[in-house]
């Protein structure tokens, strides 16, 4: 019997973003579990991540518990990376690979080091140290990164299991040498059309400058012909979020968006305004106020941020083309499917009346 592998990741997160968090203990059916040791330096004990109030050229070591709650042995691979934004406007920590955004300040990478992978034996705990060395000038805001702990599958172990589940573990790190709060920003960088998987897309280019998250943000995009204001389109996003010292590309997928009675039809050639209207950080008290879920909500900043962009003819051509391949596909498929019910109502019919004239004869 053939095997099906199963690969389960659970990223369990403790961002600062969202507020709340929990210590990590065994989850049910995992090999192993980690649990951050917090020390005394850190500012709230029960927030389940490292939340740290550090001097300048500081060096602290964080701790964790790993425990192997197998009866084999376990390699459990480690790495730290810098918390940056995806392309959902979402924030991850998952980012050793992730490119080093061109305008960090601070490459929080490079300021923690640990062993790139643990060996645990059956039943054993262990305790893993980090070093972080906080740099030599002062900052004002926080850098933010994450620790991730994943076990290392191996070859005799996948053989012995038709099954596999892989736990990943996730733990944010957020320093500061103040708590002096620093004013969130936002900017708006390039804004063009492309294509992807024959999809014309809008790509905005979106930075947080700022050494703080941007939190709970509700983006409202408008999207208008500049010679037609009556062509427009618009797209909201109220569940969006940005690292400290971010960037990120939203894709804004036009050919689904489509404008006015002409949905899903790619954009025409011409010259076209982005206007954004961006809310963060939800507050009773915020001075900024808009609709969100048919109730007012009150936020504590807003940005207005406005780009044109060009739909070349070359590329409004291509999407018309893939457009028009599309509707074929639809249409030859819609012709297939009715000439088969046709097809198939035809021979029924033609099988009961020979059925019947069949009957009548061996009645006479």
């Amino acid at each position: 019997m053939k095997k099906v592998k199963l690969t389960l990741a659970i990223f369990i997160s403790f961002l600062l973003v969202i507020g709340s968090a929990h210590s990590v203990w065994a989850q049910e059916g995992s090999d192993f579990s980690v649990t951050p040791l917090i020390g005394e330096n850190q500012l709230g004990q029960d927030l389940g991540y490292f939340n740290l109030l550090l001097a300048p050229q500081a060096t602290q070591k964080l701790s964790f518990r790993l425990i192997n709650h197998s009866n084999r042995a376990l390699s459990i691979k480690t790495s730290f990376g810098n918390a940056f934004t995806t392309n959902l406007g979402t924030v991850s920590y998952k980012a050793p690979n992730h490119q080093i955004e061109p305008s960090l300040s601070t490459d929080l990478q490079k300021r923690v080091t640990l062993p790139s992978t643990v060996s645990l034996k059956s039943k054993e705990s262990i305790i893993l140290e980090a070093k972080l060395t906080m740099p030599k000038e002062s900052f004002q805001g926080i850098l933010a990164g994450g620790f991730n702990f994943e076990e290392e599958s191996t070859n005799r172990h996948q053989k012995e299991n038709s099954i596999q589940n892989n736990y990943a573990y996730t733990f944010a790190l957020i320093v500061q040498n103040s708590l002096a709060k620093v004013a969130p920003a936002l900017s708006l960088g390039k804004v063009s059309t492309d294509q992807i998987n024959g999809k014309q897309v809008l790509l905005i280019n979106l930075t947080n400058p700022s050494k703080t998250y941007l939190k709970q943000m509700n983006l409202h995009a408008v999207i208008t012909k500049t010679d037609n204001s009556f062509l427009k389109d618009v797209y909201d996003n109220s569940a969006m979020e940005m690292a400290p010292d971010s960037s990120f590309i939203l894709a804004l997928p036009l050919s689904n968006l489509g404008f006015n009675d002409q949905k899903g039809n790619p954009l025409e050639s011409g010259h076209y305004q982005l206007k954004l209207l961006v809310y963060g950080e939800k507050s009773p008290n915020g001075i900024y106020q808009t609709s969100l879920n048919q109730q007012t909500t009150n936020y504590d900043d807003k940005w207005e941020l406005a780009s044109r962009f060009t739909v070349p003819a070359k590329q409004a051509n291509v999407s018309k083309i893939k457009k028009a391949e599309e509707l074929n596909l639809t249409f030859n498929w819609v012709i297939i499917i009715e000439w088969t019910i046709i097809i198939f109502l035809i021979s029924t019919i033609f099988y009961l009346i020979f059925k019947s004239l069949k009957k009548h004869q061996e009645k006479n």
